[in-house]
């Protein structure tokens, strides 16, 4: 079990990658919300042999289309925040996206299952986390498991019966037949895996809640700790003990009434130790981690996951969240509420609650949110069309949208922001994005609700009809629109090997040509060669964007100096080796 502290905001990445002599082999993620800029920032993880600088485009967007196949993330739809950035990479994370809605309830695990590969086997790993896929800054918990498949095992049904939920519900674009087969090859491994037990740990528990399986969470003892950003009196009662030390948000223990907070002992996060802990300049949203200790006898339960104390994230049943969740068992001594309370652990973070009036709802941003999430459930589409020189998207909704006559909604594409336009209440009337660059084209639309001054956001992605033929390879294009970048995309394709030497950095002045010298003395042809016979499909893509370079007398200057003629002699034998 870690403690994710507000400034620590590699430590996914980091549980991320794989093992020493592994590569991903499949993945898959559930998150309530979504930040595709953080999504975007995932698939460095996995970038074996290549760098794995965040701030380099090259290199995010080859980590991306190396992975797109390989990762699917399914989230709330409605939840998805509309990015800070404007970028076209985000066109390489539209595969991975699934949206899943279900009138009344909320998809709201937190998981990365994966499936690493290696030259002998393969090895699981399951992360069981309290934080969403976002860039949030606040103190979470997380759990890693690794495990090895092993067909003896008793096959365990939640993570299955969790992504068939999700499956079953999504909202808008579904995943195709090839995806969906990889992903329930990934959840058979999952349903076998054995998986080690941390330290001190006698038993290792999973819970998928709400999916039609029972409720197995153990919620009752002589002791309970009660770790939530949210709370309510309901889902405090479903937790069975003696005592209860509640720790919470200061705005939600507020809101309890007097009985519900006499019989219970209330602590908040002690802001001085966030500025400790993460510096006085640090954006802190405070407290987000979800954890219950139920101690009986001289035993102790962690549960640890998304489910908050709340009776929709607890109860399990048909009616309520959908929610996934981690038992750890052991000894009292290791596992209770002394050693959670400790200045090693939480103690050090937390003081007494002072109980002070409850803040007053904003009822328009309420309301607005309310719309929002609404509005989720109706299904875009868009259709992109040829129109001269440049390109249109049409949007629209696949049913009435239905909205309060105070409200005004409006539609614009993720890659033009600023050019929203109104979406009619009660219509299904279709509006027109014009004067398009094919880059822009894109299914990932931004809702605004507006009222009264206020607004509220959300992104979704729609089902893109007649897209844009290798519309992926024109995003390449534009970011790989120099000498330097593509040589530098180049042998990132071709390095299979972190040792390689082939990405040391040049010094600005030199040219294209000085970077194809460098590049011929530390091996690029061999890489070439190499690739042809270990990697064709990468030449192939090496091929198609040459091809339209040298068809735009304005992009040439992008092949340095010599380029073609190397490229000529590789592009000889790759035909040879296509055509036997």
């Amino acid at each position: 079990m870690t403690l994710l502290s507000p400034d620590d905001r590699s430590a996914l990445i980091s549980a991320l990658r794989p093992p020493l002599g592994m590569v991903l082999g499949q993945a898959v993620a559930t998150t309530f919300t979504l930040d595709l800029e953080t999504a975007m920032s995932i698939p460095i993880a996995f970038a074996r042999g290549r760098s794995q600088d965040l701030n380099d485009p090259i290199s995010v967007m080859e980590a991306l289309r190396d992975c797109r196949d390989r990762i699917d993330i399914f989230c709330q739809a409605g939840a998805i925040r509309p990015p800070t950035t404007q970028s076209t990479l985000f066109a390489f994370l539209e595969p991975m996206i699934t949206q899943v809605w279900q009138r009344s309830r909320l998809f709201h695990p937190k998981i990365w299952l994966l499936r690493y590969d290696g030259p002998l086997g393969s090895r699981m790993r399951l992360l069981v986390l309290t934080r969403n896929l976002t860039a949030d800054r606040a103190w979470d918990l997380a759990v890693s498991l690794d495990g090895e498949v092993d067909p003896k095992q008793r096959r365990d049904r939640s993570l299955p019966e969790l992504v068939k939920w999700a499956l079953s519900h999504t909202k808008g674009p579904a995943l195709g037949p090839r995806r969906q087969e990889r992903l329930q090859g990934l959840l058979g491994d999952a349903a076998r895996t054995a998986w080690e037990k941390p330290a001190d740990a006698w038993e290792v528990t999973l819970h998928a809640l709400g999916v039609g399986l029972p409720n197995t969470l153990k919620l009752a003892g002589t002791r309970a700790l009660v770790v939530s950003p949210f709370i309510q009196a309901d889902g405090l009662d479903l937790i069975k003990a003696r005592t209860h030390v509640v720790v919470s948000r200061p705005e939600e223990l507020d809101r309890l009434d007097d009985a519900a907070l006499s019989r219970i002992d209330a602590r908040v996060l002690n802001e001085a130790a966030w500025l400790s802990e993460g510096g006085e300049d640090n954006q802190l949203t405070g407290l987000h981690a979800k954890a219950y200790v139920i101690e009986y006898d001289r035993r102790a339960w962690n549960i640890l996951g998304s489910p908050n104390a709340t009776r929709p994230g607890l109860v399990g049943d048909r009616r309520a969240n959908i929610e996934f969740a981690v038992t750890l068992e052991g000894s009292k001594r290791d596992f209770g509420l002394d050693r959670w309370l400790s200045d090693d652990s939480l103690g050090h973070l937390l003081v007494d609650y002072d109980r002070q009036s409850p803040s007053a709802l904003d009822e328009t941003s309420e309301a607005l949110e309310s719309t929002l999430s609404s509005l989720a459930g109706v299904s875009f589409s868009a259709r992109a069309a040829a129109d001269g020189d440049a390109w249109s998207e049409l949007v629209w909704p696949e049913e009435s949208l239905l909205y309060p006559s105070t409200q005004q909604v409006g539609v614009e594409l993720l890659t033009t922001r600023g050019r929203r336009q109104a979406l009619s209440n009660g219509s299904v009337d279709a509006v027109c994005f014009a004067s398009l660059t094919i880059p822009e084209v894109t299914p990932f639309l931004i809702l605004t609700v507006e009222q009264d001054g206020q607004s509220a956001s959300a992104c979704l992605r729609a089902t893109l009809l007649d897209d844009v033929p290798e519309r992926l390879d024109h995003v390449l294009m534009g970011q790989v629109d120099t000498a330097e970048k593509f040589l530098r995309w180049l042998l990132m394709l071709l390095a299979e090997d972190p040792g390689a030497g082939f990405l040391v950095p040049l010094d600005e002045e030199r040219s294209g040509g000085s970077w194809l010298v460098q590049a011929q003395q530390r091996g690029l042809f061999e890489a070439m060669v190499t690739g042809l016979a270990d990697h064709p499909e990468q030449l192939h893509l090496i091929e198609r964007f040459v091809d339209k370079v040298l068809s735009s007398p304005d992009n040439r200057q992008v092949l340095p100096e010599g380029f073609v003629e190397l490229w000529q002699v590789v592009r000889t034998a790759l035909a040879r080796g296509t055509a036997a």
